[in-house]
């Protein structure tokens, strides 16, 4: 679980969804803004729509923020305030590819 510094509360996820840049990849949109601080913030949002069972959106939510971790440590991200919502529910193997283009793009723009 990624420490309490890096995760984003209700009010930025707010702020975010309403000014905010958005980018997708396959069954995933990122919303990204700056920050003040000197870090990036993560948030992870899954809808009931996508699983009715609270079980595997807390464990693709895990898994989501164990994959951030790691590339945290392996990319510069910046100083941004990134929310990742889920459009559908994806196989396990899938999420890691595909979040590492999708921080492709967001650095490369």
């Amino acid at each position: 679980m990624l420490p309490k510094k890096f995760r984003l509360g209700k009010k930025e996820i707010e702020r975010l969804n309403k000014k905010g840049n958005f980018f997708r990849q396959d069954f995933l949109l990122a919303k990204i803004i700056s920050n003040r601080t000197n870090h990036s913030r993560f948030a992870t949002i899954i809808s009931s729509k996508i699983s009715k069972k609270a079980t595997s959106r807390n464990r693709l939510k895990r898994k989501t923020f164990a994959l951030l971790e790691n590339i945290i440590n392996s990319i510069a991200i910046g100083n941004y305030d990134i929310s990742l919502c889920f459009k559908s529910l994806p196989k396990e193997e899938e999420i890691k590819p595909v979040m590492e283009r999708l921080f492709g793009k967001m650095i490369k723009s």
